[in-house]
Parts: structure tokens; C-alpha cells; sequence
């Protein structure tokens, strides 16, 4: 959404991208999880991971699914209501922390009334710290911008006369530095501005370069040292900054040569359009 606006593009009241906007995330998430899916299993081979070496009961196995069925269709509610354009991001939070406590007070009766005060203290403390770390981003967006890099970055860009698979390696590369240092949503207000009107003369698809910025964000939240996923991980499990970079380092490359497949292959980002 941030980054239509910043593109000035009315992305959402466009009839063409109403499929793509609803199917491209799962075409997506087919890959990106197939990767991490593969990765999980050479990992549980090398490293000798515990498993159960029971058979399947199907009687088990279906009860336990309809059990936590309740669980199960909180995704759909959080996924759904953003893809059907019915919540924001923030407002489907909400409504997942509330449906949540419902289910667990209610449903599995895991939490009980006493438990909420801590629950809410131990949130606040992780919101801190990762509102903290955007605060310092935001920091550094102003730093680029009142020093002239991005302007700078910019010209430089326009004056290497890239063919279209060229400059959109040469954005990808560029939104990766700056997702190191910058927020998303920091990165797009600054840079997607300036980059479009070339990738749009360069009659680069807009769905495909929206679809690098998206991703290259979010490689950004998994790269030191604006990581955001890492401090929210070290805030929920309780581990060293180090332990969790080093175990996500296999998770990152895969999730990234997904994004550079996305990058050089437009097909990936635009044939529901087709």
C-alpha cells in the first residue's frame, strides 16, 4: 500500500489487479515455502533432529486437527481480511490479538484472567523495543535524505542507460543496502518516488516492480542492523543475536534467491494478469 502511494498509482480501484492481488501471495508463498520446506528437511538429515517413530493414528490425527482448528483459521482471518480488502495490516493485528484471547480464554482456557496483566506487560516490552528500532530508522531516512545520498544514488542510476533486466538488478541490490540500515516503509517513501519513473519509461511492469520492493523489504527486516524480525524473535525466544542470525543465515539465502528468481524472471510477478 505504501508503496502505490508513494508511486501515486490507485492500485486498488484497478479491476486487472484485483486476481493478481489475491493469487500472486500464494504463487509466491509456493515457492518460498517449498524452499524452506526443502531446507528444513536436508537440516533435520544433517543435524540428526528428534522425530516420532510412531505410526500415524488417523483417529488421533483428526481429533487433534479438529481441536486446534479454532488456532488454525486465525491466518485466515488475518490473511483474508487484508487480501479481501477489508482490514489493514494493523487492524487485522488487532482483530487476531482479540480473536486470540478469546480462544484462549475461552476455547482452550490456557490463559486465565491473571495471566492478561503479565501477557500485556511482556507485549508492551516487545513493542518497545522494535518501535525503538523504527524510530532509529526513521533517523537514518532523514540522514539520506537531508545529505542527498538517495538523490545522488539516484542520478547515478539514470546515468548508467540500464536495459530493464539490468535496473531492476541494480534496484533489487540497492533496496537490500538500504533495507539494512531502513524500515520499509522508510525505504519505500524514499526511494520508490525517485525509481519508478524510470522503471515506468523503461516500460518495466508496475505489479513486477512493486513485487521487488515488497520482497526486498522484507529481506530487509532479516539483515542487521535494522533487523526487525531478529529483535522480535530475540524478544519471544529469549536467544542471543548471534544464534538466531546464524540459524536463520540457510532460511535468508533461500528466501533471497526466491527474490532474485522473482527479479529476473518477470513471469513469476505478472502472469495471473495474463
Amino acid at each position: 500500500m505504501v508503496s502505490g502511494i508513494a508511486r501515486t498509482l490507485k492500485l486498488a480501484y484497478d479491476g486487472r489487479l484485483q486476481p493478481q492481488g489475491c493469487f500472486r501471495p500464494v504463487f509466491r508463498s509456493i515457492f518460498k515455502k517449498g524452499s524452506a520446506r526443502d531446507l528444513c528437511f536436508f537440516l533435520s538429515r544433517a543435524e540428526n533432529w528428534p522425530r516420532d517413530e510412531g505410526r500415524l493414528d488417523l483417529k488421533v490425527f483428526f481429533l487433534s486437527s479438529f481441536r486446534a482448528l479454532p488456532a488454525i483459521i486465525l491466518p485466515v482471518f488475518i490473511i483474508g481480511g487484508i487480501y479481501m480488502g477489508y482490514q489493514t495490516p494493523t487492524e487485522s493485528a488487532a482483530t487476531a490479538v482479540v480473536y486470540s484471547l478469546i480462544v484462549g480464554v475461552f476455547v482452550y482456557r490456557e490463559i486465565k484472567p491473571g495471566d492478561i496483566a503479565r501477557i500485556v506487560i511482556d507485549s508492551a516490552k516487545s513493542s518497545a523495543m522494535i518501535l525503538f528500532i523504527l524510530a532509529t530508522s526513521q533517523a537514518f531516512a532523514w540522514l539520506f535524505t537531508f545529505s542527498g545520498i538517495a538523490r545522488s544514488l539516484t542520478q547515478t542510476v539514470i546515468g548508467m542507460n540500464l536495459g530493464a533486466g539490468m535496473f531492476c538488478f541494480v534496484v533489487a541490490v540497492i533496496l537490500l543496502v538500504f533495507g539494512t540500515f531502513l524500515e520499509g516503509i522508510a525505504t519505500c517513501v524514499l526511494l520508490v518516488p525517485v525509481l519508478w519513473p524510470i522503471a515506468k519509461s523503461l516500460e518495466i511492469n508496475v505489479i513486477h516492480f512493486g513485487m521487488i520492493v515488497c520482497i526486498a523489504n522484507v529481506i530487509g527486516t532479516m539483515t542487521p542492523p535494522v533487523a526487525v524480525n531478529i529483535f522480535a524473535a530475540n524478544s519471544v525466544t529469549g536467544l542471543k543475536m548471534g544464534q538466531i542470525a546464524r540459524g536463520e543465515t540457510p532460511f535468508f539465502l533461500g528466501y533471497t534467491s526466491v527474490f532474485f528468481l522473482t527479479v529476473f524472471v518477470p513471469w513469476f510477478s505478472t502472469f495471473f494478469l495474463k
